[in-house]
């Protein structure tokens, strides 16, 4: 653990790569700063992802990190989840052909007259305003 200038224990970083077969598997163990007032057991992360990679992969993320001057930890976990974004947000959306498009446009275009029950909830609705 090297000590920075503040006083405070700097985080360190240690990744261990161990060979297995054709794959490498890297385990990276982070050591979390303790600051005064903030209890070392919620400074902690405690969830952990291991995974297996090629030695091609594995430099290309090295790379990468080291470009954007990230830890390796740090640019997996924010690509990771700036793709975990993307992905439910492409979920969330509703995408349709064109028939199924056609037809939500008709009705927004061309709405169906309220029935009875439509108009008393209306009703109630505003009376409640």
């Amino acid at each position: 653990i090297s000590k920075a200038p503040s006083g405070f224990f700097a985080p360190v970083i240690r990744p261990m790569l161990k060979k297995i077969s054709r794959r490498n598997t890297l385990y990276v163990r982070c050591i979390t700063a303790h600051y005064p007032g903030v209890s070392f057991m919620s400074a902690l992360k405690k969830q952990r992802i291991d995974l297996r990679l090629t030695d091609g992969d594995k430099s290309m993320i090295e790379e990468a990190a080291a470009i954007t001057n990230q830890s390796i930890t740090q640019f997996m976990l924010n690509s990771a989840a700036e793709r975990a974004a993307e992905v439910l947000e492409q979920h969330r959306r509703v995408i349709l052909n064109e028939a199924s498009w056609a037809r939500v446009m008709d009705a927004l275009s061309h709405p169906p007259t309220p029935n009875e029950k439509l108009k008393r909830a209306a009703q109630r609705l505003q009376d409640m305003e």
